[in-house]
This record gives structure tokens, C-alpha cells and sequence, in this order.
């Protein structure tokens, strides 16, 4: 309708010298549905999301040597949906910590080296733990179709 685009669409649509209808019947679909497409399949899963979970649960779970990271990787892999977006949520923060330490540490020493050996030190130690996270990670990408279709469809 109309009035939910607001005065903006109103406006913009007025200015090309067409009403609102017009202008709307003119634009793409909004959806796979409105297009005709199958929708995409559901829970198919978020690097963004995995990421966020290991950190967060790693983080909460600290205080537990092997199963802290590992409770974490399972659920952050079943977060990924596959065990590829798994394996990446699992060492791209480190790498990313690693960067980030080098790049700070080069600018406050102004010496490029300090940079280096700060971010290869920062990524070892982020790497501590990635046993048991990454195991975590695959299995839980694994199992993710498991929990995703419910325990007792996947039996049938």
C-alpha cells in the first residue's frame, strides 16, 4: 500500500512523474515466493551466528579445560550448518585477533617486527584451545541436519 512506504516512496515516486502503484509494480519481487522460486531451505545455518556462539559459550565456559571449548564447537558448528563454515568459524577469529594484535602493536612501537611477533604470539595462544573447539565444531556440523529435523525424524 501506499501509506506503509511512507512520504519518501511517495516523494520519489512523484518526482519520476508516476504514481506509487506504477513505481511499485515497476520494482523487482521482494521475495523468493513473489519471484516463483522454491524458498531456500531453512536453518541451512550462519558463519556470523557460529562465530558469535563459539566466542560467547568459550568465553562463559572458561572455567572448563576440554569441555568448555568443546560444548562450545558443538554448538557453534551446529550454528554453521556445514562442517565447511564450521572449520572457518573456528580459526578465522584467531586469525583475525592475530591481525589485529600485529597491526596495533606496529603502531604504538612504530617498529614492524614487534607487529609481527605480537600477532604470530596472539594467534598461538588463541590457538590453544582449538583442539577440542574444533572437534566440537565438526561434530556439531555434523549432527546439525540431526537437530535441525528433530531427534525422533531423523529415526523414521
Amino acid at each position: 500500500s501506499r501509506r506503509s512506504k511512507g512520504k519518501f516512496h511517495a516523494l520519489r515516486s512523484w518526482r519520476a512523474g508516476r504514481s506509487a502503484e506504477s513505481a511499485e509494480a515497476s520494482l523487482p519481487p521482494v521475495n523468493d515466493r513473489a519471484a516463483g522460486l522454491p524458498p531456500a531451505p531453512r536453518g541451512s545455518g550462519s558463519l556470523a551466528a557460529a562465530i558469535n556462539w563459539m566466542g560467547g559459550l568459550s568465553l562463559l565456559l572458561c572455567w572448563l579445560p576440554v569441555a568448555g571449548p568443546l560444548i562450545a564447537g558443538l554448538v557453534g558448528g551446529t550454528k554453521a550448518g556445514t562442517v565447511g563454515r564450521a572449520i572457518v568459524a573456528v580459526f578465522l577469529p584467531a586469525l583475525l585477533t592475530g591481525a589485529l594484535a600485529a597491526v596495533g602493536v606496529t603502531y604504538l612501537t612504530e617498529w614492524f617486527p614487534w607487529g609481527v611477533l605480537a600477532g604470530a604470539g596472539a594467534v598461538v595462544i588463541c590457538l590453544l584451545n582449538v583442539v577440542p573447539l574444533f572437534t566440537g565444531a565438526v561434530v556439531g556440523a555434523v549432527l546439525a541436519p540431526l537437530f535441525r529435523s528433530g531427534v525422533g525424524a531423523a529415526r523414521r
